[in-house]
């Protein structure tokens, strides 16, 4: 095999921690659940196991990103934050007002219903 090839994800191996994390005052936090799945499961999946509580902000990186799980979320009461796609569409009901010195381009608060990328 030539060492230069890339490998399929039918050849690669390995685990993923998928980890919730409760952060506390002054800088604390701690592990509140894991789960190790293959390396070729894909993260989204993993949505329903770990968010269970109304009660938490739950923020995800791109790869957890699944639109109907997004809707069923909402639906359920849970709240989120998310990095979407370039071509998502998404209702806002709310733009929050942002500091001049922040690295943050936009916050706003979407209806999170019927959520949806656009090709």
């Amino acid at each position: 095999m030539d060492k230069n090839r890339r490998k399929t994800a039918f050849e690669k191996s390995g685990i993923k921690l998928n980890l919730r994390l409760v952060f506390m005052e002054n800088g604390c936090s701690y592990p509140d659940h894991a789960v190790l799945t293959n390396a070729k499961e894909h993260n989204r999946g993993q949505l329903e196991v770990l968010v269970n509580d109304k009660e938490c902000l739950y923020v995800f990186d791109h790869v957890y990103l699944d639109y109907e799980q997004f809707d069923l979320m909402t639906d359920k009461g849970h709240f989120f934050v998310s990095h979407l796609g370039k071509n998502a569409v998404v209702r806002s009901l709310e733009q929050f007002q942002l500091p001049e010195d922040t690295l943050v381009l936009s916050a706003q608060r979407n209806t999170g219903r019927k959520m949806c990328s656009v090709f």
